[in-house]
């Protein structure tokens, strides 16, 4: 239940904006609306600490090869390391997840704080000269060529700059001959052949500017004024990758190429390769290809640069007009240690226990609706290259912005005097083993995109790289040996008076208190004055399951075995449908999705805000006999989740667990069908987190925007009212959103289970029969309502004033009405991705006018067939009107000419490849058997795909896109500033 590495979200928000470049390829801010939602939480089988997670053969005693804790941490054998003559050095691994794939990367020891002052920015310049043109490959030729093997720009094809160094990434098929020497090329032009020709230089300078411009507005202004306190007297201060807006713009060509001769050099440069490759013929090429690559005569000597220490407590009070909440940080830099020895490793260990044990206090406190905070954590971790830091941060409410700073003050003073208590120890080392061990346990499916990067941190951080086998060895030779007495030296040798930095960000609005810089100093010294009493730590010692439920029996039992597909359906005695898939996709892990028609859409419009907040009302409040923190407690150790969901269409269950959890799995299942609770506390916590989030949410531009187009797009529907006021909010009703979740899952008559993962039908038959057949039944017949939300008919442009700094965004939004069906859902998917390709060449590549523009949409079955084609893209404020016209002009000439054979293969290749890799993905089946199942669909349609793509002709996109993207009818919504304002510069 724990997160590990809670404390990097902190120190992530601090760096915000700190690596530049790494392209994503999704838009958040609720673009388009689906039924069919996956509410698993996210996938996580790396590894406790960065570098540990590799795997190896080798099983000798640590004491067999050194003695002492000074002796230095073994390399993981499986992986193949060497360095040239020119002092490259390269990392090779065999790995057969995913199949047919190798993972490429280039990492060069450098990055924006190798920049002379003339060439702020160029780092990352160089980075997207990379994609413009090189020995090999002539202008776009590069990521022309790799989209028609299936590569995804963005997904599969990247790269970032961050200060210390810059890494290049990329996916290939190895089950075509020439790719992987092909792949090899790329690399190789990477790092000494890239173009620079003058031209491209000139187009990239719009893209870069676009780059910059999205990182603007309230953050980036807030950034300015503490950046300078927290890197005090350090290189760090004044380079921030993007750089400047003058060198972006102005830099002579030569002086790009002479960054690249500089930094761009074999002795700091490493190549990794991990995938289903031969080692020795791949070493072999890797000598003999890279060997020829030569260092400068005279090579620039790379420093290492400092943060500086300082006796003085800085404070840095930074607010915003469009800023949406008040955040509080404190940060104690400390020397950076790094991880080469037992020694080290077992320290290591010892901060992550710490992490663990604070945050525990601090998310038990944030359940309080009286707490003066939404959240607070604390952690110690790595910094910046040369840095790390103890941290503690606080999510303020605006009326307690004190309030949050002392409470969070206090409990770390409470840790200070009184450290932590053996349960809580015993607790975060049990968290912390089981963590390990699920992550031996999935040894031979770690992808090779996660040994890529742990290969990747050795190079650049000498962090360890020695396999989770051996990991695991140490953890468990270790943990036994921390006592709290050591735990409780940390926080004295962490929380230091000196090489600190007090941060607040805060809203600025009439009427709201802002402690000044003066008033957080005196804080500061009134919580070295605070006294406080020992933590006492309450722990709810009673079965989960307090009565076993009586069984019920599967009724009928029917297998699917053609082309392999491996499914077995049961009927239980109850109704309830369980349909279950065994897979070795993943070492251990059993993923759940359970659905039942109905969801909120059966209520009236006055019960829609308690309908619509009822399961997560549910799921704040623990089960049971146990509230949420004495759940949390309960859970230690187990690698399991599981939550219930009410969405508009439906309700129903989404978790994953362990092989050796699964029971506890579904435990809580028939816990939230039958025991649910909905505590008052967890109630108005979650009132008061909601009123918080949302009360100065349209100050922000984007959210703003977002917020308006959804109303646009629903016609102001009352179920689609996108960010609420605190009435609304308020006028939740504790009560009736219990009764409506008991209604929800009063009958299971009408379920369907999926099962997906490691394990086999009749060894979980048993436990099937025991929680989910016992579940209650009263075989009622319902289904969803319509809601009724229905697109505008006719065509409608709306144009946004609000915020400060000089950027738009822009959406182009093509929805309707039609009849759904598997094939013309796969053509519309087609057209937009071929859009996709040709607003990217437009806007980005021929215009430079915008950095990552977003082609996305698709085809919804429920509650009535509809379509949407989603372009969105943010610009310059004076190319709005530029940008929208070229837009329609693509939609046009796809409509006219349909797609190239060119794009049309690209499409076709990259559909292949992800259909190729989602058949070996749990969540894939879970989602494709769930769909096939709730809508009475023979579940071998799911291999019509395969077809779908062979048989995919320029006519079918060509008629999908004149069909479903009507440019007179297109909802366009744009937004620019309120007023002209000069550039904010970096």
């Amino acid at each position: 239940m724990m997160k590990l590495k809670q404390w990097a979200f902190a120190l992530g928000l601090l760096l915000m904006g700190v690596a530049a470049c790494k392209t994503s390829t999704k838009v958040k801010g609720g673009l388009s609306s689906n039924d069919e939602q996956q509410n698993s939480p996210a996938k996580d089988t790396s590894s406790p600490l960065s570098g540990l997670g590799g795997i190896s053969a080798n099983t000798t005693t640590v004491e067999e090869k050194a003695s002492g804790m000074e002796a230095a941490l073994p390399f993981d054998e499986s992986i193949r390391t060497g360095q040239l003559e020119n002092g490259m050095r390269y990392y090779l691994r065999k790995n057969a997840k995913p199949e047919n794939r190798i993972e490429l990367r280039l990492a060069i020891d450098a990055g924006s704080m190798q920049e002379e002052e003339s060439q702020r920015g160029l780092a990352h310049f160089v980075e997207h000269m990379c994609f413009n043109g090189t020995a090999n490959f002539k202008k776009n030729e590069l990521v022309d060529f790799l989209e028609k093997t299936g590569v995804r720009f963005g997904a599969d094809l990247n790269a970032y700059t961050s200060f210390d160094e810059t890494v290049y990434m990329l996916q290939l098929p190895t089950d075509k001959e020439g790719l992987v020497d092909k792949g090899l090329v790329v690399m190789q032009d990477w790092a000494s052949a890239v173009s620079f020709e003058e031209e491209e230089i000139d187009k990239e300078r719009g893209v870069i500017l676009s780059e910059w411009r999205t990182r603007l507005g309230a953050n980036e202004r807030m950034r300015q004024v503490y950046w300078p306190k927290l890197f005090y007297n350090s290189r760090y201060a004044d380079r921030l990758p993007i750089g400047t807006t003058d060198v972006i713009q102005n830099a002579p060509y030569e002086r790009l190429t002479t960054f690249y001769k500089d930094w761009y050099r074999p002795d700091l440069m490493a190549l990794i390769v991990v995938g289903d490759i031969d080692l020795d013929e791949i070493e072999a090429k890797i000598k003999t290809n890279f060997s020829k690559m030569e260092n400068p005569e005279k090579p620039k000597a790379k420093k290492l640069f400092e943060v500086p220490g300082h006796k003085e407590t800085f404070v840095a009070v930074a607010t915003d007009k469009e800023a949406t909440n008040v955040s509080f940080q404190m940060i104690h830099k400390h020397a950076p240690k790094s991880i080469k020895t037992l020694d080290d490793f077992r320290t290591s260990i010892t901060h992550q226990l710490y992490n663990i044990m604070l945050n525990a206090r601090y998310d038990e406190l944030s359940q309080d609706p009286k707490a003066p905070f939404l959240y607070a954590g604390s952690g110690y971790g790595n910094y910046v290259r040369n840095c790390d830091a103890y941290f503690i941060q606080a999510g303020a409410k605006e009326n307690s912005i004190e309030e949050a700073i002392t409470l969070v003050l206090r409990e770390q003073k409470r840790v200070l005097e009184h450290g932590f208590t053996d349960t809580e120890l015993e607790r975060a080392k049990a968290e912390y083993l089981n963590y390990v061990e699920q992550a031996y346990r999935k040894r031979d499916k770690v992808t090779s995109a996660s040994i890529a990067g742990e290969c990747v941190s050795h190079f650049l951080q000498d962090a360890p790289l020695f396999g989770i086998e051996k990991e695991l060895q140490l953890v468990k030779e270790f943990l036994p040996s921390i006592k709290l007495k050591e735990m409780n030296a940390l926080p004295k040798a962490w929380i230091t008076k000196e090489n600190r930095t007090a941060i607040l960000t805060a809203p600025e609005k009439e009427g709201l208190k802002i402690p000044t810089e003066d008033r957080i100093r005196e804080l500061l010294a009134e919580s070295e004055k605070i006294e406080v009493e020992a933590y006492k730590d309450k722990f709810l010692d009673l079965p989960l399951l307090e009565k076993v439920p009586t069984a019920g029996k599967v009724t009928t039992q029917k297998e699917v075995t053609e082309k392999e597909l491996n499914i077995t359906e049961w009927t239980l005695s109850n109704g309830a449908k369980v349909i279950l898939k065994p897979t070795d996709f993943e070492g251990d892990q059993i993923m759940l999705q359970a659905y039942s028609p109905g969801g909120h859409s059966i209520y009236d419009l006055k019960d829609f805000l308690s309908a619509s907040s009822a399961a997560e009302l549910v799921d704040r409040s623990g089960v049971g006999q146990f509230d949420r923190i004495a759940l949390e407690k309960k859970l230690t150790a187990k690698t399991v989740s599981l939550s219930p969901y009410i969405s508009e269409l439906s309700e129903g269950f989404s978790g994953r667990s362990s092989t050796a959890d699964f029971e506890t799995m579904l435990k809580l299942l028939y816990l939230y069908a039958t025991q649910s609770r909905l505590d008052e506390k967890a109630y108005k916590a979650f009132l008061e987190e909601a009123v918080e989030q949302s009360r100065n949410a349209l100050s922000n531009p984007q959210q703003y925007f977002f917020n308006e187009y959804q109303k646009a797009l629903s016609q102001n529907h009352p179920r689609r009212q996108g960010i609420l006021s605190e009435e609304q909010i308020r006028s939740i009703d504790m009560k009736r959103a219990h009764e409506i979740y008991k209604e929800r899952f009063a009958d299971f008559s009408d379920f369907t289970f999926v099962l997906v993962g490691n394990f086999k039908p009749e060894d979980i038959k048993g436990q099937v029969e025991q929680y989910i057949a016992s579940l209650p039944s009263t075989n009622r017949k319902e289904n969803y309502r319509d809601p009724e939300v229905k697109f505008p008919t006719e065509g409608m442009t709306k144009n946004l004033k609000k915020g400060l700094a000089p950027q738009s965004n822009v959406i182009l939004s093509f929805a309707q009405e039609v009849e759904w069906s598997a094939q013309e859902a796969f053509k519309l998917d087609a057209a937009i991705s071929v859009l996709s390709i040709m607003v990217r060449e437009n806007l980005r590549e021929d215009k430079g006018g915008v950095y990552s523009p977003f082609v996305g949409g698709g085809m919804s079955r429920e509650p009535n067939g509809s379509s949407q084609i989603i372009v969105f893209f943010q610009c310059a404020p004076e190319d709005v009107e530029v940008l929208v016209e070229a837009v329609k002009e693509e939609v046009a000439k796809l409509q006219k000419d349909g797609p190239s054979e060119e794009n049309l293969e690209k499409v076709r290749e990259t559909k292949r490849r992800g259909l190729e890799t989602n058949l070996k993905e749990n969540r894939f089946w879970l989602g494709q058997l769930l769909n096939k199942y709730r809508f009475n669909e023979n579940p071998l349609s799911i291999f019509n795909k395969e077809k779908m793509i062979e048989e995919l002709k320029a006519e079918d996109i060509k008629k999908a896109i004149n069909q479903y993207a009507d440019i007179e009818k297109a909802l366009i919504l744009t937004i620019k500033p309120e007023k002209e304002s000069v550039p904010e510069r970096p």
